[in-house]
């Protein structure tokens, strides 16, 4: 199933994860915190995680062809409301993903990616 959603939010570089209601990023994240830790849901945490990051990291930005908010917050009437969607975005996932990371029992790796999560977030 993680493989699925992988392969839905990379799209050929179609910036799917910025598009994400935030609903929906927020769900998939809780999807990929229930599910057995694997590689791919590494790789879902990390392009919903670049899908945060500011321009300066374009060099990221590019490695996954995935647009970030910060690119469409450049346009002086998506700013605000890009803004939003973030603050969005960390006060419904922020406490799930730091519950996570503070669990001594989840997987090493997978507790890696939440925590980068949760700094890009709310950067």
């Amino acid at each position: 199933m993680i493989s699925l959603v992988v392969g839905s939010l990379e799209n050929d570089g179609d910036n799917i994860c910025s598009r994400l209601d935030p609903a929906i990023f927020c769900t998939v994240v809780e999807m990929v915190l229930q599910s057995e830790p694997c590689i791919q849901g590494e790789r879902c945490l990390f392009l919903l995680a670049v899908s945060t990051l500011p321009p300066l990291q374009a060099d990221v930005t590019m490695l996954t062809k995935q647009k970030s908010l910060f690119d469409d917050a450049q346009d002086p009437e998506n700013r605000v409301l890009v803004e939003n969607r973030k603050g969005k975005i960390g006060r419904e996932c922020c406490q799930r993903l730091l519950g996570y990371f503070i669990d001594d029992e989840t997987a090493p790796t997978m507790r890696r990616w939440v925590s980068d999560s949760v700094s890009l977030v709310h950067t």
